[in-house]
């Protein structure tokens, strides 16, 4: 099951990429699903590459292609899926911005007072664009120091949806600096029920843009380094591992499906060098009882 965001997006690119580079090879019918093949795919690819396309957007290109050959494998509308064994772009992508805290606490205080509790949730709470724009006054629980994510908001459909995984629905420890940016927010916008971030319709949360944009325009007064509420995640994974959570608590908190996910994404921010490694199991071996 895909997610209607993700349905979203591999229906755009089908539409907009994948139907144009191969007209009525893969626009008509099943026959012409099969007659697909890997050099077709291939030199496909490298076209988008090519054309300066950066190597995420032609991995996601490709992607939809994948999605509607899984689709169509089981109904025999294709006997090979020829995006099999592509070689695709790595393109090198530095890892994504990650502010410290007392980058992240100023690039917050310069923020209008109505956003600033959008973007503590995301570096203090790891909570998703989706997940906070979704949340309610009534999964805030102030007093008992947590916040429950049950749902997210899709943009690109208008829609509230749930969690990708049965892990995205989590309860997420409130600190003591978010606590004071929520109850700040609770007292600025005077409401005890409905969205946080609730729009000019105040059953739909503000806009990514609109809200982006006003983040944006305060950072460049100040001089600061804007900061992406995707960066604000993983900053908020930074400061979990940093402050010495473990990875399976770090897995929880952020609601990744696995903790496999976790040191995929965030392996190289836990200690554990080589050096460091070296010198734990000296110490330990060091206790060990002489030989008689």
């Amino acid at each position: 099951m895909y997610k209607s965001s993700a349905v979203h997006g591999i229906r755009r690119e089908l539409n907009n990429r994948v139907v144009v580079a191969f007209g009525a090879v893969v626009a008509f019918g099943a026959a012409y699903l099969r007659e697909v093949t890997l050099p077709d795919v291939q030199r496909w690819a490298d076209q988008l590459a090519a054309q300066g396309l950066a190597p995420s957007t032609v991995r996601n290109v490709v992607n939809a292609l994948r999605s509607l050959y899984a689709w169509a494998l089981p109904l025999g509308m294709a006997t090979v899926n020829p995006t099999a064994g592509l070689r695709l772009p790595t393109g090198g992508k530095a890892r994504d911005r990650i502010a410290t805290p007392a980058e992240a606490r100023a690039l917050i205080a310069a923020l209008d007072p109505r956003d600033q509790a959008a973007l503590g949730l995301a570096v203090y709470a790891g909570l998703r664009r989706g997940e906070l724009l979704a949340l309610d006054w009534s999964s805030i629980g102030l007093d008992a120091g947590v916040l429950h994510v049950r749902r997210a908001w899709d943009a690109s459909s208008c829609v509230f949806v749930t969690p990708k995984s049965k892990a995205g629905t989590r309860t997420v420890p409130i600190t003591e600096r978010l606590a004071l940016l929520l109850a700040d927010h609770r007292v600025l916008t005077d409401h005890r029920d409905g969205l946080l971030f609730a729009g000019r319709d105040p059953e739909r949360p503000i806009t990514p843009g609109a809200l982006n944009a006003r983040m944006a325009k305060r950072w460049k007064a100040a001089g600061l380094t804007p900061l992406g509420l995707h960066e604000g995640r993983h900053t908020a994974a930074s400061m979990f591992i940093r402050a010495g959570l473990n990875a399976k608590t770090v897995t929880a908190i952020m609601g990744h499906a696995s903790i496999a996910i976790t040191f995929d994404r965030y392996g190289h921010l836990f200690p554990g060098s080589e050096h460091e490694a070296r010198g734990l199991l000296d110490a330990y071996l060091a206790d060990d009882e002489p030989l008689p």
